[in-house]
């Protein structure tokens, strides 16, 4: 079943497009965590991760996402890890596509900047890993079409 027909089936409508998504600081998390391992081990990838988990997000949305577009919604699913690929898993989050102020998708080597600001003022603060920019560039001209 592909990402598409996964997240069609949580959001209970046609899906156009899918991509993976992070919080912000994902990346550099994920980064760190490395180095702190092969530097001291597994007990300096355990206190660096304790050290960004202090840091504070203003979405409730954590770990690898699903970015889904939908007819009317922009959907967020929890992204599974498979044998060869992601999948699509619980729904998260889901915002009218009315409610999308701005949708600002920023460069970068390893992971871009995600921006989504909503109608009420809210923004949900991203980063998409250099893999799956261009499904969040398609995602991103999709809304401005719509």
């Amino acid at each position: 079943m592909s990402m598409e027909s996964e997240a069609a089936a949580r959001m209970g409508e046609p899906v156009r497009h899918t991509t993976v998504v992070s919080h912000k600081g994902m990346g550099k998390a994920v980064f760190t965590a490395g180095m702190a391992r092969q530097l001291t081990g597994v007990s300096g990838a355990i206190a660096a991760e304790r050290l960004m988990a202090g840091k504070n997000d203003p979405t409730a949305l954590k770990g690898y996402m699903v970015m889904a577009l939908g007819e009317t919604h922009l959907g967020f699913l929890k992204a599974k890890n498979g044998l060869l690929r992601k999948s699509a898993g619980e729904l998260l989050a889901q915002f009218p596509l009315a409610d999308i102020a701005a949708f600002e998708l920023g460069g970068g080597m390893l992971t871009s900047a995600l921006d989504i600001t909503l109608a009420d003022g809210t923004v949900l603060n991203l980063e998409v890993p250099k893999a799956t920019k261009g499904g969040a560039a398609r995602i991103g001209e999709a809304l401005k079409g719509a």
